[in-house]
């Protein structure tokens, strides 16, 4: 498959490109089945989440990965990379915005955000991944370099579903 794509469509994926996406399709899939009845959404997680013992240490790396990734550390405003999330109406793009742009300092930060909006706001960005790649927003030729993305996204899933399944 890997060959085919390669040649095909001018990619180029390795092994660990496709098997972090296939992980990310699986994690996701069983996710989204166990706590949304295979119909994600983010009011639901909303609810969930506000009733859920959140360790938020256990989430503070991913905070960390997608701040680097979507803030510009020199004047703490969203970069050009967040637009290609692709939100939609109803995704809470501001909202997502304003937990990634509240404060550089992650000890203040947990003081002025609720332990659940922060895992919220990185639910969403994970939520954006998925649509992206499901749906064919993400062109093909980049999403060899989304392997960060979905190894980080995957390990986000991991402990989201491990703190769920354990409230």
């Amino acid at each position: 498959m890997i060959n085919w794509l390669n040649q095909r469509y001018d990619t180029s994926f390795t092994e660990n490109n496709i098997q972090s996406i296939k992980d990310f399709l699986l994690i996701w899939n069983l996710f989204e089945g166990k706590f949304f009845e295979t119909s994600f959404s983010i009011d639901k997680l909303e609810r969930i989440l506000k009733n859920t013992d959140i360790d938020i240490n256990c989430f503070l790396p991913y905070l960390e990965y997608f701040k680097n990734r979507y803030v510009n550390q020199e004047d703490n405003t969203i970069n050009e990379r967040f637009r290609f999330l692709h939100f939609r109406r109803n995704n809470r793009e501001d909202f997502v915005t304003e937990v990634l742009l509240n404060n550089k300092d992650i000890p203040i930060y947990i003081e002025t955000n609720t332990q659940y909006e922060i895992v919220l706001a990185i639910s969403i960005i994970v939520y954006r991944f998925r649509n992206n790649l499901f749906h064919g927003i993400k062109n093909i030729q980049h999403v060899a370099q989304q392997e960060e993305n979905f190894v980080t996204a995957n390990g986000f899933l991991r402990t989201i579903i491990e703190t769920i399944e354990d409230n």
